[in-house]
C-alpha cells in the first residue's frame, strides 16, 4: 500500500489548519484545502480540482469507504503524499445522493474562475452545503412526495414548528403544545431532516423511535438561531416587508422563531438568496385531521404493512394524477384531512364539478400530462442550476397553459345551474342504472337522522335548512383556479425563439441558442462553420481590386492569417497592406478586414461558447423574474391534478358525494373498503354503520377471525378520512360529521428495538387514545387486552369501553372489536352501547362468512372451525374439540348478566327497568370480580396505624391479608 501521511495524530482534519508549523509545509492548494475545512468541521469536503471533486486526509478515508472508492495520494507539500480520492465533477449528484442517505452533510467548495486565466492559486468558495433536507438532485427525490425539513423549537409553553421544502418552495409554520402532538406533526410531514434547539433533545419526545421510523437526520442548532430579534429581522428581510402581520404568523411566536431559524440554516447551506421561498404560511394545527403514526399505519395510507409498497394503499387508489406537482398535493391530502367544513364542501364541488363534464375533464388530464415538475422546475431555475433542457421543459409546460385554461373555461360555461341530491352517484351519465347496493341491508342505519337532510350542504352553512349549491357555484373554485394560471405570453414567446428543440445538457459548450435571436451569435456560428469560405471571398475580392494576380492568403502559427505579394507585384500594394514580415522572394501583408476575419475565426468558438452562455443565463434570469407567478400556477394546476384524480376514481369505482351534519352521527349505508374491493376479484360485500353521540356510541363487534371485523372498521375510517380530504366515497349514502381525530388499535407486534412487548406495545396505544381523543374522534379498537390472560385483558377490554362511553370523560364514536363475548353484555348497561356480529352461515362443521355486519352478539367464537380452514392436522382439531367441551365460560358468562346499574341485577332488567347511564353508575358496582367478600380484609387495612407500624410489622401485615386474598382468588379460577 501507498506510503500515505499518518493524520490520526490529529482529531480530525478540521483541526489541522490550528497548527501553524504544519501549516507551512503544505502546498497553498491544500493550506486553502484545509482552512475550509475547518470552516466546515462537520462536512465532509468535495473540493473541485479539474474536472473531479477531490478530497483528502479523514474525509478521503470516510468517502472511499462509504462509496467504495480507491484510497491514493496527492502531493501536498509533506515528504509523505496526503491521502485522497476523487469523483467526476459530472457525476457528483450520485456520489452526494449517497453520501446523504447515508447520514452525511457534504460541502462543496468550487472553482470560482476559470484556472486558464488564473493568476496564481484558483479562487474556489463552498457554494453549498447538501443535506438530507436541501438534497436538489432531481434524480434522488422522490416525485410524488415533498422532500421536507423541519425546524422545532421546545419552550415550556409552546412548540413551534416550520417546514420548508426547498425543492418546491412551500414553506409552513405552525404551533403545538406538547410533545405528543409534536411527534403526530413530524409522523405526518415525514421529513428528511429535524433541527431542533437543546431543550428539545431533553424532553419526552422519542427520537431514536422518529430515526428508525423515519431514516430522519436529528441536527441540534445553537440558540443564537432562536433569538427573537435576529430570527424576526431575517423574516422580514427576506419577505421584503415591514410587519409579521403582513406574513400572517403574528399569532405563532413560537412558530416564528423556528421558521427564522430554519430560513438561516438554509442561508447558511444554501448560499444564495432562497428566492423561491416566496411565501410562508401559517396555520393552525387544529386546521387539520391530526393522525397518529399507528393510525397512518394502520389504514396504510400511503404504504401498505407489509412491503412499505405504494400498491394496496389508499394513495394507490386515489392516485391517478398525471404531474408529479398533482401526486404530491395529494399525497398531502392524505396526511392533512380537512376540519373545515367550509374548505371540504370547496374540495367536494370542484370535484363534483369535474365529474360532471368527464369528457371535458378527460381532455384536460391530457393537457396536464405535458406539463413538467414546474415546481422543482423553478427551484432550479431560481438557483442558476437549471440547464438547457430545463427550460425547453418549461417551455412545453407553458404551451400547454392556453389549451387548459380553454378547457377550463369550457367546463365554467357549460356547468348551468341545476339542483343535484347529495346521494346522486358520481356522473350519472357515465353509469347504466343506479349506484351499486346491497340486497341485504342491516339494521345500523334504519332510524332517521334528523340533523342530516338529502340536499348537500352548501359551504359554510347548516346542513338541514340549505338548498343544493347550483352547478355553476360548485364551478366557482375551478374559476378561481383558472384565474391563477396567469398569462406567460411573453415568456412562451422568449423560450421559443431562444432555444433550440435539442440543446445540450451542459451550458458552457454551445449549442442551446437558436438561429435569429442574437446578432453577435449568428455571425460567429457562421464565421465558424464558413471561416475558410469568407477567407476564400477575401483572396478573390483583393486579387481584383488590387490586379496582383498571384495574391495568396496563408496561415501560420507566429504571424495568423496574412496576404502573400511575390516581388514582382510589389508596386501594386495598395496603402491599406499593413506590411507584416519581408520574405527573400516576398512580402507579407494585413488589413483592417483581414484582422477581423482572423479575430472572428480564430476566437469563434471560444467566444460563441461566451455568448451562447450569456444569451442563456438572460433567458433563464427571464424565467426567474415571474417566479412567484409560475408557482402560484403550479399550485393551481396541482389542485386541478389532484380535482381530476379524485373525480375519476370516483366515477370509475361508483362512489358518492358525502354530506356533513353537525349532529355528530355517522350514517354509511352501503359502505365498502376502497382498496379490498379494488384488490379482490369478487364482488365486495358492502355494510352499513350508524354512530352517534347518543343511543349508538360504541359498537362491540363480534365473532371469529376472517370474518371481516377488522376490514369493516377500517372501511368506516378510511371513508371518514377520504371525505375529510374533498374525496368522494364508496357507498351508496354518507352522511357523516366533521371529525377531528381517528385513532386506531389493529394488529399486535412486539416492538423488539424498544423492549416492548405485543401487550406493551398495545396498551401504550391504548393510553394514547384515551388521553388525546375528544368526543369529535372517531375510534377503531380491535381485539383490546388480547395480548395478556383471559381475566386482565377482559378486565382491561370492559374498563376501556366504560371510560370511552363516559361523556364526561371522552365519549367518542367507537368500532370496538373483541373475542371476549361476555361484552355484549353491555348493551343495556352502558348507555350508547350496541352490540353487532359478523354474520355466519354453519353448514355441519363447516362456516361460510358472510362478510355481513349485523345487530347482536357472536354466541359462538368459531375458533376451531378457522383452525381448521387454516389447515390444522385432524388430531389437533379433534382434540381440541375434546377440550372446548370441558371448558365452560358459564362462570364467568353468569356473573357478567348479574350486573346492572347501580345496585341492580339481571332480574330488575326482566322487569322493566331502564337501562341507566354509565354517568349515574357507582363504578364499585361494575367490577368485573365479586368484591363483596373481601370487606374484611379493607376494613383490617384501613385500621392500620401505619405512623407506628415497624418495617418488619409492615410486611408480616401485608404478607398475611396479600394470602387471604389469594386463597379467596383461588376458588374463582377453572378447576
Amino acid at each position: 500500500m501507498e506510503n500515505l501521511y499518518d493524520y490520526t495524530q490529529y482529531a480530525s482534519s478540521a483541526v489541522m489548519a490550528e497548527d501553524p508549523k504544519f501549516m507551512q509545509q503544505l502546498s497553498p492548494m491544500m493550506q486553502h484545502y484545509l482552512r475550509t475545512k475547518h470552516d466546515n468541521p462537520d462536512c465532509l469536503l468535495f473540493y473541485r480540482l479539474g474536472d473531479f471533486y477531490e478530497m483528502f486526509f479523514d474525509d478521503a478515508v470516510t468517502v472511499s469507504r462509504e462509496l467504495e472508492l480507491t484510497l491514493t495520494g496527492k502531493s501536498c507539500g509533506l515528504s509523505q503524499r496526503a491521502p485522497m480520492c476523487g469523483v467526476p465533477y459530472h457525476a457528483v449528484d450520485s456520489y452526494l445522493t449517497r453520501l446523504v442517505e447515508y447520514g452525511h452533510k457534504v460541502a462543496i467548495c468550487e472553482q470560482m474562475e476559470d484556472p486558464r486565466t488564473a493568476k496564481g492559486i484558483v479562487r474556489r468558495e463552498v457554494v453549498r452545503i447538501v443535506t438530507p433536507g436541501t438534497n436538489l438532485d432531481m434524480n434522488a427525490l422522490e416525485e410524488g412526495k415533498n422532500n421536507y425539513i423541519l425546524c422545532a423549537f421546545y419552550t415550556s409553553g409552546q412548540i413551534g414548528i416550520a417546514a420548508a421544502d426547498i425543492s418546491t418552495g412551500d414553506f409552513l409554520v405552525t404551533e403545538v403544545p406538547d410533545t405528543v402532538k409534536l411527534y403526530d406533526e413530524i409522523i405526518g410531514y415525514s421529513p428528511a431532516e429535524l433541527l431542533c434547539n437543546d431543550a428539545l433533545l431533553m424532553s419526552r419526545l422519542d427520537l431514536g423511535d422518529l430515526r428508525s421510523r423515519l431514516s430522519l437526520q436529528v441536527s441540534t442548532i445553537g440558540t443564537s438561531f432562536f433569538e427573537e430579534s435576529s430570527a424576526v429581522k431575517l423574516l422580514l428581510e427576506h419577505f421584503r416587508t415591514s410587519s409579521l402581520l403582513s406574513l400572517g404568523i403574528e399569532d405563532f411566536p413560537s412558530g416564528t422563531l423556528a421558521a427564522g431559524a430554519l430560513l438561516r440554516y438554509l442561508y447558511d447551506t444554501q448560499k444564495n438568496s432562497l428566492s423561491n421561498l416566496t411565501r410562508i404560511r401559517a396555520y393552525a394545527s387544529g386546521k387539520y385531521m391530526l393522525l397518529d403514526s399507528s393510525t397512518r399505519r394502520n389504514l396504510e395510507l400511503t404504504q401498505t404493512l407489509r412491503d412499505k409498497k405504494k400498491r394496496g394503499s389508499l394513495l394507490w387508489v386515489l392516485d391517478k394524477t398525471c404531474t408529479a406537482m398533482g401526486a404530491r398535493l395529494l399525497h398531502r391530502f392524505l396526511e392533512q384531512p380537512l376540519t373545515s367544513r367550509q374548505e371540504i364542501e370547496k374540495r367536494l364541488d370542484c370535484v363534483e364539478s369535474l365529474g360532471a363534464v368527464s369528457v371535458d375533464r378527460d381532455e384536460l388530464r391530457e393537457y396536464l400530462r405535458s406539463v413538467y415538475d414546474l415546481e422543482r422546475l423553478m427551484t432550479r431555475i431560481s438557483y442558476q442550476s437549471a440547464n438547457p433542457r430545463d427550460l425547453i421543459a418549461l417551455r412545453d409546460s407553458l404551451r400547454m397553459f392556453v389549451p387548459i385554461k380553454n378547457v377550463l373555461e369550457d367546463i365554467c360555461r357549460t356547468l348551468d345551474p341545476g339542483e343535484k341530491t347529495a346521494d346522486a352517484a358520481f356522473s350519472p351519465a357515465s353509469f347504466t342504472g343506479s349506484s351499486r347496493a346491497s340486497s341485504t341491508t342491516s339494521s345500523t342505519a334504519s332510524s332517521t337522522d334528523t340533523a342530516s337532510s338529502t340536499a348537500p350542504a352548501k359551504a359554510g352553512t347548516s346542513v338541514k335548512d340549505t338548498p343544493s349549491a347550483s352547478s355553476s357555484e360548485k364551478a366557482a373554485g375551478l374559476a378561481l383556479l383558472n384565474d391563477r394560471i396567469g398569462d406567460f405570453g411573453e415568456l412562451l414567446e422568449l423560450l421559443e425563439n431562444s432555444l433550440v428543440d435539442e440543446p445540450p445538457v451542459t451550458i458552457r459548450e454551445g449549442g442551446m441558442i437558436r438561429s435569429g435571436f442574437d446578432e453577435d451569435i449568428d455571425h460567429l456560428r457562421d464565421a465558424r462553420d464558413h471561416g475558410r469560405q469568407w477567407l476564400m471571398d477575401l483572396e478573390t475580392q483583393d486579387r481584383e481590386r488590387t490586379g496582383i494576380k498571384n495574391l495568396r492568403i496563408k496561415y501560420n502559427k507566429v504571424f495568423g492569417y496574412y496576404f502573400e505579394v511575390t516581388n514582382s507585384f510589389k508596386h501594386l500594394v495598395p496603402e491599406d497592406y499593413i506590411r507584416k514580415q519581408t520574405l527573400v522572394g516576398s512580402e507579407r501583408y494585413t488589413t483592417q478586414k483581414l484582422k477581423e476575419l482572423e479575430d472572428s475565426i480564430l476566437n469563434a468558438e471560444d467566444k460563441l461558447n461566451t455568448l451562447e452562455y450569456d444569451a442563456f443565463c438572460r433567458v433563464r434570469e427571464a424565467c426567474a423574474a415571474r417566479i412567484s407567478d409560475f408557482q402560484k400556477a403550479a399550485k393551481a394546476l396541482a389542485h386541478l391534478d389532484a380535482f381530476a384524480s379524485l373525480s375519476l376514481v370516483a366515477e370509475r369505482n361508483h362512489y358518492v358525494r358525502p354530506s356533513f351534519n353537525e349532529s355528530g352521527s355517522i350514517r354509511i349505508t352501503a359502505g365498502r373498503h376502497p382498496v379490498v374491493e379494488q384488490m379482490q376479484s369478487g364482488d365486495f360485500i358492502p355494510n352499513d354503520t350508524l354512530l352517534d353521540n347518543k343511543n349508538n356510541c360504541i359498537c362491540i363487534i363480534t365473532g371469529p377471525n376472517m370474518a371481516g371485523k377488522s376490514t369493516y372498521m377500517r372501511q368506516v375510517a378510511l371513508i371518514v378520512l377520504m371525505a375529510q380530504i374533498g374525496s368522494f366515497v364508496p357507498a351508496d349514502k354518507a352522511r357523516l360529521c366533521v371529525t377531528d381525530r381517528i385513532f386506531t388499535r389493529v394488529g399486535a407486534s412486539d416492538d423488539l428495538g424498544s423492549g416492548q412487548s405485543t401487550f406493551m406495545v398495545e396498551m401504550n396505544e391504548v393510553s394514547n387514545i384515551l388521553r388525546n381523543a375528544t368526543s369529535k374522534s372517531l375510534l377503531i379498537l380491535d381485539e383490546i387486552g388480547r395480548g395478556t390472560s383471559t381475566f386482565d385483558g377482559m378486565s382491561i377490554a370492559w374498563a376501556v369501553v366504560e371510560h370511552i362511553s363516559n361523556r364526561r370523560y371522552l365519549g367518542a364514536k367507537t368500532l370496538f372489536a373483541t373475542h371476549y363475548h361476555e361484552l355484549t353484555e353491555l348493551e343495556g348497561k352502558i348507555s350508547g352501547v350496541k352490540n353487532y356480529c359478523v354474520a355466519v352461515r354453519e353448514s355441519g362443521e363447516n362456516i361460510v362468512f358472510l362478510r355481513k355486519i349485523v345487530r347482536g352478539g357472536a354466541d359462538k367464537s368459531y375458533g376451531i372451525q378457522v383452525a381448521r380452514l387454516a389447515g390444522l392436522p385432524d388430531l389437533v382439531i379433534d382434540r381440541a374439540k375434546e377440550l372446548v367441551s370441558q371448558l365452560s365460560d358459564n362462570d364467568i358468562t353468569a356473573r357478567l348478566q348479574s350486573l346492572d346499574g347501580k345496585g341492580g341485577t339481571s332480574a330488575g332488567k326482566k322487569n322493566g327497568s331502564k337501562p341507566v347511564h354509565y354517568d349515574d353508575v357507582d363504578l364499585a358496582q361494575m367490577s368485573l370480580f365479586d368484591t363483596t367478600s373481601d370487606e374484611d380484609v379493607l376494613k383490617e387495612l384501613s385500621e392500620v396505624d401505619i405512623q407506628n407500624l415497624t418495617p418488619l410489622d409492615a410486611l408480616n401485615t401485608l404478607y398475611r391479608l396479600q394470602s387471604r386474598l389469594k386463597n379467596r382468588w383461588s376458588a374463582h379460577e377453572p378447576s
